[in-house]
């Protein structure tokens, strides 16, 4: 997101959306040097989080891990060290060419450790090879891509595409930790194409509220904005769940979960940069008419027991 005058990224709005309700679940703002990360998800134990490339990191699955939550994040074939339960290294390359066409091949495979003191991450590989058409598709788009972002050469053309990364494109590679009593490797791919949600909210939050434009210059201000920005959103997203709830043929929606605790960080400390604030907790109730807004930017500070959750994470 861009303030007036600005030349690139200002801000970045991670959020995470809840798959099961259909609804903004979390949102953490950071200044544009915020990388995406699963740890922006919030994540409680026994929680899904699933992401796409940009969040399929060893550190990411590390602190769904650490959080007792589960994972379910997309690959490429280079970021994401695996090695076979004996501890030998996996190749994935190798595994990627052996799936038929439009075929689900499994995989039990160890996260490489990023440290020597970080636990042991077993999970599951989950490699689809797209249908011809799609296939041919994805390697249109990552040429297409490369085309645009890839460095120049000294002749002015771009960079070498690695064969791999083409090669690649035709698969849908998939990393999770759920256990295989909880979902089988076709709910697994079925559960990450859902994860296109929170690309539409996105969308919806863009084109229709005009959250990538700010007006205001000063940080504090542009968070004010942003936040008001994001109550909208979810009083928007209340009064559409009340109308579908008196409609005959509307699915509800409305979770029967008790409400989380409500309470109001109170900022002790600002750091250098503007997404640097740390909170303490205390027992002050907010205003009983914006629950959703409290739990949606400071359930991290709420810290209530709730059911697992399902839930897809991505920023803008």
């Amino acid at each position: 997101m861009t303030g007036p005058g600005a030349d690139g990224t200002q801000w970045r709005l991670h959020l995470t959306f809840d798959l099961h309700r259909m609804r903004l679940d979390a949102a953490v703002l950071t200044d544009a040097h915020g990388s995406e990360s699963l740890a922006h998800s919030l994540p409680q134990p026994g929680d899904v989080v699933v992401g796409d490339r940009n969040y399929g990191t060893r550190a990411g699955v590390l602190a769904l891990v650490h959080a007792q939550a589960h994972a379910l994040v997309r690959l490429t074939w280079s970021n994401f060290p695996l090695r076979a339960l004996t501890g030998e290294p996996f190749v994935l390359l190798d595994a990627l060419r052996s799936v038929a066409a439009e075929a689900t091949a499994v995989w039990n495979v160890q996260m490489r450790p990023l440290r020597k003191t970080d636990p042991v991450v077993t999970g599951r590989l989950i490699i689809t090879r797209l249908p011809a058409v799609q296939e041919a598709a994805a390697r249109a788009r990552v040429r297409k891509h490369h085309a645009k972002t890839a460095k120049k050469t000294k002749d002015g053309h771009p960079a070498r595409l690695h064969p791999a990364t083409l090669e690649a494109a035709g698969c849908l590679i998939l990393f999770t930790t759920i256990p295989t009593a909880l979902a089988s490797a076709a709910q697994v791919v079925a559960l990450y194409r859902l994860r296109w949600q929170i690309e539409l909210a996105f969308k919806r939050l863009k084109s229709v509220l005009g959250l990538a434009h700010l007006t205001a210059r000063h940080p504090e201000l542009c968070r004010a904005v942003l936040y008001a920005k994001l109550l909208l959103a979810v009083l928007v997203e209340d009064l559409c769940a009340d109308a579908e709830a008196v409609s005959p043929s509307a699915r509800p929606r409305r979770s029967t979960h008790p409400a989380p605790q409500l309470v109001e960080p109170v900022p002790t400390g600002v750091g250098n940069r503007a997404d640097h604030h740390s909170h303490t907790v205390t027992s002050r109730p907010m205003d009983p008419t914006v629950p959703r807004l409290s739990r949606l930017l400071h359930r991290c500070a709420a810290q209530t027991p709730e059911t697992s959750r399902l839930g897809a994470t991505g920023a803008g």
